[in-house]
């Protein structure tokens, strides 16, 4: 078996600046595990291309129900993460292309990070806008917390900044990336920073959502259903950077390649089902429909008491010959004169609600 485990960083620098010793170390050391080292790349291009059909279903849903409600910068958080997409699957297909195609029989251009080091730019760029919006709503949330941004900010600095610099650090050779000190701090910050910021979104939304509850039965059960969508939505994204990390971390230095293709999709598609979701709502509160929406909409409806009169008329026994019992009722009511004041009654579900799980209310000043 071989082992690159007791070969030094400059031993294998040696090695890949003479491309006759790189190819037949590549040759070597491929040979013997070609599923781990070839598989990676071509199911993660396969898997992103389904992605990439599900970001364009939801897209064209967003573009139908939803883009005339959002405002300018949701629009173009929108079109920058699924113009991206469209970008990165292209780039995947032409990598492997370069791999399999036209660099059949040359072993060592699937070890080479001159393409694969491109994706810390593609999920750099990808990443931060999404991680901002949801970062966004979670400040919100919490009453615009002071502590809560700083943190945030921060964690975004971090990962913005080790994600170029990843990029521009990256080894000529995949065989060296887990050896080199620097490569390895900045790959974990990088890695860590990133999944510290899904985290903390998804915790603080989610928390926000529970500390909101009224007691009333109905903004309760929308409550529940809010962090749900909060988990759902949020979850692939958290799993896959938490997974990437872990990959990272075995000795297998080429498995993690398939979370570094195609966990770009899973924030693009966690946006869009989030602005996709705040139309559905919609529309179930607006027709009625979901948790106590009919009866919400019945209050909402009452009119204020108007003056009445009602007369009974005079009747008699059926049978008897006898005159009847003249009967007269007499109803008292309230008129509402002009200066009389009703209290309107708000149902407990309203469309606020939508806007804090999905974005910012209108009202609140919010960019989203």
């Amino acid at each position: 078996m071989f082992d690159l485990s007791d070969v030094t960083v400059a031993e294998i620098d040696a090695i890949v600046a003479d491309p006759t010793l790189y190819e037949e170390l590549a040759k070597t050391y491929i040979s013997q595990e070609p599923g781990t080292v070839l598989a990676p790349l071509l199911i993660g291009m396969f898997v992103d291309s389904i992605l990439l059909g599900v970001t364009l279903h939801l897209f064209t849903q967003w573009w139908v129900y939803a883009r005339s409600t959002e405002k300018p910068v949701t629009q173009l958080l929108v079109y920058w993460q699924v113009l991206f997409g469209v970008v990165v699957s292209g780039y995947t297909i032409a990598y492997c292309m370069r791999v399999y195609v036209y660099g059949f029989g040359t072993w060592h251009t699937i070890l080479g990070m001159n393409w694969l080091s491109m994706y810390y730019v593609w999920l750099t760029l990808m990443l931060t806008p999404a991680e901002v919006f949801f970062a966004h709503r979670a400040y919100v949330l919490l009453d615009r917390s002071t502590v809560f941004a700083v943190i945030q900010a921060l964690l975004l600095l971090c990962n913005f900044g080790t994600g170029i610099a990843n990029r521009v650090i990256a080894p000529a050779t995949i065989l060296t990336l887990t050896k080199k000190t620097l490569n390895v701090t900045m790959e974990y910050t990088w890695l860590a920073s990133g999944m510290a910021v899904d985290v903390l979104n998804t915790v603080s939304i989610a928390v926000a959502l529970y500390r909101a509850r009224t007691g009333w039965s109905e903004t309760d059960a929308l409550i529940r259903r809010l962090v749900l969508l909060t988990a759902e939505t949020q979850l692939w994204p958290t799993v896959s950077a938490i997974t990437y990390l872990v990959m990272y971390a075995v000795p297998s230095t080429e498995t993690y390649v398939f979370f570094f293709v195609c966990v770009l999709k899973t924030y693009t598609i966690s946006v869009l089902v989030v602005l996709n979701s705040r139309v559905k709502l919609r529309q179930e509160i607006k027709h009625g429909r979901g948790s106590g929406g009919n009866a919400a909409m019945r209050a909402s409806r009452r009119m204020p008491p108007a003056a009445e009169t009602i007369d009974l008329a005079t009747r008699s026994q059926p049978g008897s010959g006898a005159a009847g019992h003249a009967v007269e009722v007499e109803i008292e009511t309230e008129t509402a004169g002009e200066d009389d004041e009703y209290v309107k009654y708000t149902p407990p579900i309203s469309e606020s609600m939508i806007e804090l799980n999905t974005d910012v209310e209108r009202g609140a000043g919010g960019i989203w």
